[in-house]
């Protein structure tokens, strides 16, 4: 019948047989029923998923053969066999011929039953266990499908995160997976890529850098510029800010000349992020004077300076003054000693001279230095520098200033009158008889009415101040002076 009647197991399946008669009958299918006949009655219905949702179906002959028969000739794929549980012979015939579907319980039966099996292992890193299950069918029967195996096992067990290093590089050079594939498996796995040479494949290489699934380090990077990785992989990945932190933690060997030009590539790469730049700086060993600075943007110069990538030499100083002078300053704070070396080869104006002497950077010894290299006298009439000068003079005595400036300096009328009245309780010497007038009435009111001998002029009372009518005293130019309530009351000698 099974032989006339092709359609003979789909027209019972959907008729309502009893169960136990539609059983019997596929017993009887099993026992009699040529291979040929049984592939033809078992097309477009269930009767071959009734073989092989059965995990107990090796039992269901004592005739092994027959059942080897059956299995090779419609080719069954066992969905979930149970291999303890079966003849040992049908049991590696099921095995060794891979009539089994790759899915996690047919995985594990087989490696408890046919080699290794560690739970932890297949959980955490499954195709390191795989490769490690001495099941070498299995082994070869995955490799030979493996993007199933990837598809219905590999990314379906949620806690597979942290595959083993070498079995993962397997995975991402193998050429049977596809590109998406791979991104699945990048995807899903935390193992980073120690070293991106060891990956074959470019586009996987930018799938990784793309996923920060590489280590941080320079070599990786300086792999994906030779594997000329599209500029915006790396840029978007060292914009990554705890990508450049791990990175600035890392030298280059200033004996690395590989990775000269490479570096001088991210110098003049503007879409990198300010904070990301200044990190990644920290790991520069090389400092240049040559650098295109009119394409590098103020905040990437200012980093470039504080991370000693310019070199202190004349011709930087000079590049930075055309282009970005307002960072002149931070270049000289940031190596003063060189520059005091070549300041005299070095163009200082005004205000550069004022900016050093106003430094919250540079020590007032060094300003002195700085100040007796330049000692251009025209700058001495800018006010800005006279203002430094007698701030500086007033709060630090060791800061040398010839006589000659200082009575200058003293004399000028746009200095803070409280430092030129420190100066001049230390110097009051310097000045003569004659230019005390002028000293004070280039001081503000009420200092300037001293200057009046026909007034008696009224000043508050400070220990600055009190100092500075003793030395008036001292030079004559007034007579006393009395503490009164509302401030000291100064007395001029009375003409005869």
């Amino acid at each position: 019948m099974a032989r006339r009647w092709k359609s003979l197991w789909t027209f019972l399946s959907n008729n309502n047989v009893d169960p136990d008669k539609l059983n019997i009958i596929f017993r009887n299918i099993i026992l009699h029923v040529e291979i040929e006949d049984m592939k033809n009655i078992s097309q477009k219905n269930n009767f071959r998923q009734k073989i092989y949702t059965d995990n107990n179906f090796l039992n269901f002959l004592e005739n092994k053969d027959r059942i080897k028969e059956i299995v090779a000739g419609l080719s069954i794929n066992f969905e979930n066999i149970d291999f303890k549980n079966s003849p040992q012979e049908l049991a590696y015939f099921i095995y060794e011929n891979s009539y089994y579907e790759i899915n996690i319980y047919n995985l594990i039966n087989i490696m408890e039953y046919f080699g290794n099996f560690n739970q932890v292992d297949f959980d955490h890193s499954n195709y390191f266990c795989v490769l490690n299950s001495e099941c070498d069918y299995l082994i070869d029967h995955i490799k030979d499908y493996i993007t199933t195996y990837i598809m219905d096992v590999y990314l379906l067990i949620d806690t597979n995160k942290n595959e083993d290093i070498n079995s993962y590089l397997e995975l991402l050079n193998n050429d049977d997976l596809d590109n998406e594939m791979i991104g699945h498996i990048i995807n899903k796995v935390g193992t980073k890529i120690q070293n991106l040479n060891e990956i074959n494949n470019n586009e996987v290489s930018k799938l990784l850098t793309i996923s920060n699934k590489i280590e941080e380090t320079w070599e990786n990077l300086l792999s994906l510029k030779n594997k000329k990785i599209d500029t915006n992989v790396l840029i978007n990945y060292l914009n990554d800010v705890e990508n450049a932190e791990k990175l600035s933690k890392i030298r280059i060997s200033n004996s690395m000349s590989e990775y000269k030009n490479f570096v001088l590539e991210l110098i003049y790469l503007e879409a990198i992020e300010d904070d990301s730049y200044a990190l990644i700086l920290k790991s520069f060993p090389w400092w240049y004077n040559d650098l295109r600075l009119e394409e590098i943007s103020h905040e990437k110069v200012k980093s470039l300076i504080m991370n000693n990538i310019i070199r202190p030499a004349v011709e930087s100083f000079a590049k930075i003054r055309e282009t970005h002078k307002n960072l002149l300053l931070t270049l000289i704070e940031r190596q003063k000693s060189k520059y005091l070396e070549i300041i005299d080869n070095l163009n200082i104006d005004t205000e550069d001279l004022s900016n050093i002497l106003n430094s919250n950077v540079i020590d007032d010894s060094m300003k002195n230095k700085f100040y007796q290299k330049i000692l251009a006298t025209e700058l001495f009439d800018k006010n800005s520098i006279i203002k430094s000068l007698i701030r500086i003079k007033a709060n630090n005595d060791s800061f040398e200033i010839s006589d000659v400036i200082l009575k200058k300096l003293l004399l000028n009328k746009n200095a803070e009158y409280l430092d030129k009245l420190k100066v001049f309780n230390k110097y009051y010497n310097i000045l003569s008889q004659t230019d005390i007038p002028e000293f004070l009435n280039n001081l503000p009111a009420p200092y300037n009415e001293i200057a009046r001998i026909d007034r008696r002029a009224l000043i508050p009372i400070t220990p600055v101040n009190e100092m500075f009518l003793e030395n008036l005293q001292k030079l004559n130019f007034i007579s006393s002076f009395k503490n009164e309530k509302s401030g000291f009351r100064i007395y001029h000698k009375l003409k005869n």
